[in-house]
């Protein structure tokens, strides 16, 4: 049934799957991703990076087209005119805005369908294509050796929930505290079929006030129960969220460095709001779900006992919800794609026009990213209108099922009652209808719950972006294969080549040389031919593709990685302060920072003075991105914050740029007095 429902698809053509792009410059990749899932593959992007790592500059169409025959799918490039779209073999990839691709899925005289793998499904007016496309197409097909490949990395409920502590014993308490209060719903009929049918016919004021009595007591105990199931949950909830957030937390900040390159910052933040829905799902959805199932059995029973023929009745309208539910599910997950992915991108704009407040001032751009910004929510929004649209439309579908239900139980139940010798009286009646309505609510909340559980796969993809994407290296070593030793300071290089991809040319290629500890080196060339790069591999930060670094006579790679970063400090050309005083800085937030050291770094990193000049000297709160302070303080303080580790190399990538003449060559002559390689 779980395999069925979820392969439903009434058009006659295959569906091109829409994979939203995770990293800012992968739009080839999840293009190329869509195709091949129309032609029978099964990939995830996840999956699919990790067979082909792309730079962060993206792809041209020849690589795509390299990709996509190592996937057995033939391909086959067009320049060609807007009026000639219709001739295309589709889905296919079009060239869009000079720096993106989108899939063709269909065109018509009206209008064209495509899906950016920015956004999601789009259609668009000819003259809205117009200004995107740049006249260049990808066609692919498959090949008569082509064979359907699945490779889906992801996450699974069940691996979720194995990463909870005392989840099994909390979801108990919880599934005991909520069944008591289902067994009291299920009692509240009984109570109305015995005042109709006992009572009021009778006029048994004592079985009445007995009625009442116990139904009260027992409206108390489920009160003082619902009391405690809602702080139970509270409790749990946030218990669970600290845990999850906390979890993935720390796999994100041991990511390495091309991670963070590669995605924007309001994607980053999206995937922690997909830890919500994932917890609300193992938590109380679990929960509900079995009740409603246990409900379900139960309130079908007493339906049946009841009145059989009322039952299918019941029975017939919940298939038609159950239908309408299927049909829809897809169109509601796209939807909800989408809306994740134009979200991000507005949140993205906002964090971006924070951090450049100051060159957004100074070059009078307030409105240009006003409108920028302006134009993401606006998307945002449209996304969200059709969503709610859709929603309101399969909303007025259900209410109409069931209240065509409701008439038909309200007329079948009226003859059976008026009927000569019938056995149904009123007090049946109503204790049916509270039966049935609980019968309903139980099998739409089984259902929705079913469905929900469709559409989290959703959301544990997006969290698998973080959680499977592979650590830092040095959080993946065992102490048992990697060598620890004090670093006495000597580089070497031999035959060292780097490119960040396949496709691109190395960035530096078979270089050789060596430094001896305590000697001081520059790289000096051009900008751009790669010496921050360069500096990046030397702290391991980066991985080469061929040849060795050498640290004292051991290659890099056969010592342990975190020993070897505890021993080393750099100052790299985008480092930045953070919230906190300038002696949090300088210790690193460490929780026992030496004060004696942090004074004496900073006099060696020569912005002592400057300090003390401060009102409050070295417990000077400098703001987010050292915001409050000159950009000659701020890389002073990261000299000095280097300088704290007690390094035994140092790396500076251009750390004294912003520094006067007369600055720079008093911390440069202070550096040099320490016994330490740079």
């Amino acid at each position: 049934m779980s395999d069925f429902l979820s392969r439903l698809n009434f058009s006659w053509k295959k569906r091109v799957p829409v994979i939203l792009q995770s990293e800012v410059s992968e739009c080839g990749l999840a293009c190329l991703a869509m195709i091949a899932g129309y032609y029978g593959h099964d990939f995830n992007l996840t999956a699919l990076r990790q067979r082909y790592p792309v730079s962060s500059r993206g792809m041209n169409m020849q690589q795509i087209a390299l990709l996509a025959q190592s996937l057995k799918l033939d391909c086959q490039g067009y320049e060609l005119a807007l009026d000639e779209l219709n001739q295309l073999k589709m889905p296919c990839i079009l060239h869009w805005d000079l720096n993106h691709y989108v899939v063709l899925i269909s065109v018509t005289p009206q209008a064209i369908q495509i899906i950016d793998p920015a956004i999601g499904m789009r259609t668009l007016t000819v003259e809205q294509v117009s200004d995107s496309f740049t006249g260049y197409a990808l066609t692919m097909y498959p090949r008569p050796d082509f064979s359907p490949i699945k490779d889906r990395q992801t996450i699974s409920l069940y691996d979720f929930w194995k990463s909870l502590h005392g989840i099994g014993q909390s979801l108990g308490i919880l599934f005991a505290l909520t069944l008591v209060l289902q067994i009291w719903g299920l009692l509240n009929p009984l109570l109305m079929r015995f005042i109709v049918d006992d009572v009021l016919i009778y006029k048994d004021t004592a079985l009445l006030l007995s009625l009442c009595v116990g139904f009260a007591l027992m409206t108390v105990f489920s009160t003082v129960t619902s009391v405690i199931r809602s702080l139970f949950l509270m409790f749990l909830t946030k218990t669970l969220s600290l845990q999850v957030q906390n979890a993935l937390f720390g796999k994100l900040i041991r990511l390495p460095l091309e991670y963070f390159i590669k995605r924007q910052t309001g994607d980053i933040l999206s995937r922690f709001s997909s830890l919500q829905s994932i917890q609300s799902l193992v938590t109380t959805t679990f929960v509900e779900s079995t009740l409603d199932g246990l409900m379900m059995i139960v309130s079908l029973s007493m339906m049946l006992i009841y009145a059989p023929m009322l039952s299918l009745v019941t029975i017939f309208a919940l298939l038609c919800y159950i239908t309408v539910r299927a049909l829809t599910m897809q169109t509601f997950k796209e939807m909800n794609e989408e809306l994740i992915a134009v979200s991000s991108k507005e949140r993205s704009a906002f964090l971006e026009t924070l951090h450049s407040v100051q060159p957004i001032k100074i070059f009078h751009k307030e409105n240009q990213r006003q409108a920028l910004w302006q134009s993401r929510v606006t998307d945002a929004y449209n996304v969200g209108i059709r969503t709610e649209q859709f929603s309101i439309l399969y909303s007025i579908v259900n209410k109409f099922i069931f209240a065509c239900e409701n008439i038909l139980i309200l007329y079948f139940s009226a003859l059976m009652i008026i009927a000569p010798n019938s056995l149904f009286s009123l007090g049946m009646m109503y204790a049916f209808l509270q039966y049935k309505q609980q019968f309903s609510s139980s099998v739409s909340g089984l259902v929705d719950n079913y469905f929900q559980l469709k559409m989290i796969d959703l959301h544990l993809e997006r969290v698998a972006d973080i959680a499977l994407e592979p650590s830092d290296r040095c959080f993946e070593e065992t102490d048992a294969d990697k060598i620890k030793k004090p670093l006495l300071g000597g580089i070497g290089v031999k035959d060292l080549s780097f490119q960040y991809d396949l496709f691109e040319p190395f960035i530096f290629d078979n270089i050789s040389f060596s430094i001896e500890p305590g000697e001081s080196v520059a790289l000096v060339g051009p900008s751009g031919c790669g010496k921050s790069t360069l500096m990046k591999v030397l702290i391991s930060l980066l991985i080469p593709q061929k040849g060795k670094v050498m640290v004292d006579d051991t290659p890099l790679d056969e010592r342990s990685l975190a020993d070897y970063r505890d021993q080393i400090a750099c100052v790299m050309q985008n480092d930045s302060l953070m919230s906190g005083s300038i002696r949090q800085n300088i210790g690193f937030f460490e929780d026992n920072i030496d004060d004696e050291w942090v004074e004496e770094c900073a006099k060696i990193a020569a912005i002592h003075n400057d300090i003390m000049n401060m009102p409050s000297r070295y417990e000077t709160y400098v703001g987010e991105l050292g915001s409050q302070i000159s950009g000659g303080q701020q890389q002073r303080i990261l000299i000095a914050r280097a300088l704290y580790k007690k390094p035994k190399i140092l790396f500076l990538d251009e750390a004294t740029s912003h520094l006067d003449i007369a600055t720079e060559h008093a911390v440069s002559q202070a550096i040099s007095e320490l016994k330490v390689t740079r």
